[in-house]
């Protein structure tokens, strides 16, 4: 059954069921192989299976970044930072990350900082298995360079090497439990003399894929990170390379646009102020003391509090 759907976590398949109509006539599960659900590590990087849920991808960041440090974790600290805001725990509790990844979803949370991390897909089927690269998994619309017969195996992370910074980014209409707007990955390897020896700018939410602004790259490698006339490069290299037409799916061209610099301007600046040995800034806020009205810090029920607590609101 080559055209089968193989199912773990369904938080996927049930919407594709429900808002396009679509029709699964085999399903397979996959909950009960182990090969799936296996973590390992070495010295190069660590490996996680397709079939783990992502609350557990949580953990095992978690428990690496401890045993591994800061610096050597970076590339799995920025995809904590983005699971944190990954819809809810009980879609994490059971969404898997092969299903995050096989998506292909352009607005995708995860498959950014992968591609900016150098991970790579381990790709099994009845003839072997192959290892694919994420910068060269995504070849167009929700599709992927798997053949019909191969299994996502797993997602393997390498370490970080002294100088590398990873940071990840994404922006939404809210905080917490809402698609991405625009998504990112973002990574610079800088050496002993301060300049760019490599960097890897991963977006999501300008294409119809997960896509390098590879522009903005070439201009970035070879720089003194945090010389402000190469970030006005990079700027310039990226806005140029990721301008959305005004007409462009989902709308909001320019701001888009605008959020792939910011970004990008926000990691400079995050790592230019964590070479410098500065003080933080301390700021204070006074509220006039009004007793009989003063609500800070106070719970204040809103008008249809009750009938919505009691099941009385009607819509």
């Amino acid at each position: 059954h080559p055209d089968a759907k193989l199912v773990a976590g369904n938080s996927e398949v049930g919407v594709e069921i429900k808002t396009r109509r679509a029709k699964f006539a085999v399903q397979i599960n996959v909950n009960d192989i182990p090969e799936l659900r296996r973590i390992s590590e070495t010295a190069q990087g660590a490996t996680f299976g397709g079939n783990i849920s992502l609350a557990r991808f949580e953990r095992e960041l978690d428990r690496l970044g401890e045993k591994h440090g800061v610096q050597r974790t970076q590339s799995l600290a920025a995809l904590r930072e983005n699971l944190r805001y990954f819809a809810g725990n009980q879609i994490r509790n059971v969404a898997t990350i092969a299903g995050n990844v096989v998506t292909a979803s352009p607005i995708s949370d995860l498959n950014p900082v992968f591609m900016a991390t150098n991970a790579y897909v381990t790709l099994v089927s009845l003839t072997g298995q192959r290892t694919v690269p994420m910068a060269d998994f995504f070849v167009g619309y929700r599709r992927t360079a798997m053949k019909p017969n191969e299994v996502l195996l797993s997602v393997t992370v390498p370490f970080n090497a002294d100088g590398e910074v990873v940071r990840a980014f994404k922006q939404a209409k809210r905080k917490d439990d809402d698609i991405a707007i625009v998504t990112c990955g973002l990574r610079v390897l800088v050496d002993a003399s301060g300049r760019v020896a490599d960097a890897a700018f991963a977006y999501g939410g300008v294409a119809p894929t997960t896509v390098l602004a590879r522009g903005a790259m070439a201009a970035a490698i070879g720089s003194t990170w945090g010389d402000s006339a190469a970030l006005e490069r990079v700027l310039d290299a990226c806005r140029q390379e990721l301008r959305l037409d005004y007409a462009v799916p989902g709308g909001m061209a320019e701001y888009r646009t605008a959020l792939t610099t910011s970004f990008l301007a926000k990691f400079w600046a995050a790592q230019a102020h964590s070479e410098r040995d500065r003080r933080l800034c301390v700021g204070r806020q006074e509220y006039a003391a009004v007793a009989d009205r003063a609500i800070v810090g106070k719970g204040v029920a809103h008008m249809a509090a009750l009938k919505q607590t009691t099941g009385e609101a009607r819509y």
